[in-house]
């Protein structure tokens, strides 16, 4: 599920690794005179699933390289990926290696608690983590705007209901009694979102000047048919 969101190999095998601890599991032993990604079970299989990944999901690689190539186009240039989702909200994809933390003391109810906070960042481009996080950042930002009208629209046609939704990231919760409606809203405003709105178009001509890195039309897809895909949010 990260690999669509630019995991690295490493990023990979520090999550199979995590489930190895949860299930009780011992990894492969480390062996430094194999090749590098390969010198240990997690790492070979997280190279394994990024190789399966690229030759299932050969769309969402494809967008995923066009967005990092026009976060690397911006860069070349001093400048960051940035564009404004349908909600209105400005978005830069902008990284700079935090310096050194500071340490505040704060007393909360007689206890005294220590926090390092970074205050200041480095003026130098993060550059590996520019490239990695532009696509998660996209993508995530559009599910926000998507969010921004499911709630707006829950809000006028449930009325008193609007208090009890809970969302967390591209999750819906709402009360049993809406929830055959509240279906029917998050899958009406995402049509109506991306029905007129080519997103990657957008974000292209937001950060390109010249006539390069035209992205393929989006060809036969119909966004308005997720309103008929009662299982697409369940």
């Amino acid at each position: 599920m990260t690999y669509a969101y630019s995991a690295t190999q490493g990023g990979m095998c520090d999550q199979i690794k995590e489930v190895c601890k949860d299930l009780h599991l011992e990894p492969w032993p480390y062996d430094e005179k194999r090749e590098e990604g390969k010198r240990d079970g997690c790492s070979y299989l997280a190279g394994k699933i990024i190789e399966a990944c690229r030759e299932l999901l050969s769309e969402p690689t494809r967008v995923m390289e066009y967005i990092q190539c026009l976060a690397q186009h911006r860069m070349d240039r001093g400048l960051f990926l940035g564009w404004t989702t349908p909600s209105g909200f400005p978005v830069l994809n902008r990284y700079h290696k935090r310096k050194e933390p500071e340490t505040f003391n704060l007393i909360t109810y007689g206890i005294r608690v220590r926090h390092d906070i970074s205050v200041d960042f480095e003026e130098v481009i993060w550059k590996t983590k520019t490239i990695n996080a532009a696509a998660a950042n996209f993508v995530h930002s559009m599910d926000a705007a998507h969010l921004v009208k499911v709630i707006n629209t829950a809000g006028t046609l449930l009325g008193g209901f609007t208090r009890d939704f809970i969302t967390t990231h591209d999750c819906y919760y709402c009360l049993a009694p809406v929830a055959t409606r509240f279906n029917r809203i998050i899958r009406l405003e995402m049509g109506d979102m991306y029905q007129p709105f080519d997103a990657l178009a957008d974000l292209r001509n937001r950060n390109v000047d010249h006539d390069i890195f035209r992205f393929r039309p989006r060809g036969a897809l119909i966004p308005n048919q997720v309103t008929q895909s009662e299982s697409a949010f369940s």
